[in-house]
């Protein structure tokens, strides 16, 4: 396999605790290099407090924060930025929330 290809996870932003425990152990024991967030279905904003818990625990971890917002595409926790085609795209970095 290419070097240049990373593994992420996908976590569960609908159960906090978990989401948590899921990032640690993609990252600890499965050597990903970094995690998705779901692109819909989440009722709070992806910036909102309860979800804080998720990004203490990347920053933890070493992680670099970062978003990418498409519209069918998930945000990404990591902090390189994904290539596309849409000029429509957006793309911003964020700090984990302290």
């Amino acid at each position: 396999m290419s070097p240049r290809l990373k593994a992420v996870a996908l976590l569960p932003f609908q159960n906090v605790p978990e989401a948590v425990k899921e990032l640690r152990r993609a990252v600890t024991e499965l050597g990903m290099s970094g995690a998705f967030a779901p692109a819909v279905g989440l009722r709070l904003p992806l910036g909102h407090p309860e979800f804080h818990p998720i990004y203490a625990e990347a920053e933890r971890l070493g992680l670099d924060g970062g978003v990418t917002r498409h519209r069918a595409r998930a945000a990404v926790l990591r902090g390189e930025q994904a290539s596309t085609s849409s000029s429509r795209s957006t793309r911003s970095r964020i700090r984990w929330p302290r």
